[in-house]
């Protein structure tokens, strides 16, 4: 759908909703990926370049990339099955919400799937969500290679 297209829907009424959702299969059990994701020394291994907590229900924690930095409120948390925060959207002047999910599959491997929504859905927000899906996919990239190889891809 071109932005003309969605400008026309908005105007119609028909309510389009901007968000993104980004799946890997990571070949470790669901608590490994699970504490990789929640634990500040493990995600800075291979996303962030530093977070001030780990990810705890109720804490606000600030992610690090170089001299780029995002204040995250987690809002949920349910042990080796989901993680729900709030954070600064980027290149927007408001907030989006995200959810990690995972879940175990039959070979004891772990599905990461992350969802984010809450975008206005005017370019500015379509050009945010664009971004973040490709964070988000850099993320459970960097993630899978570190936690199964060992690798720092951001190296």
């Amino acid at each position: 759908m071109s932005f003309d297209d969605h400008q026309l829907l908005s105007e119609r009424g028909c309510g389009v909703k901007v968000q993104l959702s980004v799946r890997q299969r990571i070949n470790r059990p669901v608590a490994e990926v699970y504490d990789a994701v929640v634990d500040p020394a493990k995600l800075s291994s291979y996303f962030v370049t530093a977070a001030s907590g780990p990810l705890v229900e109720g804490a606000t924690v600030q992610w690090t990339w170089g001299n780029i930095s995002s204040v995250t409120i987690v809002n949920e948390l349910v042990e080796n099955r989901l993680v729900v925060c709030r954070w600064e959207a980027h290149q927007v002047d408001y907030h989006t919400t995200c959810r990690f999910e995972f879940s175990t599959n039959d070979d004891g491997s772990t599905t990461l799937a992350i969802t984010e929504q809450g975008w206005q859905s005017d370019q500015a927000g379509i050009d945010s969500a664009l971004d973040h899906a490709g964070g988000w996919q850099h993320m459970a990239l960097c993630l899978k290679a570190w936690i199964e190889h060992g690798i720092d891809l951001r190296k």
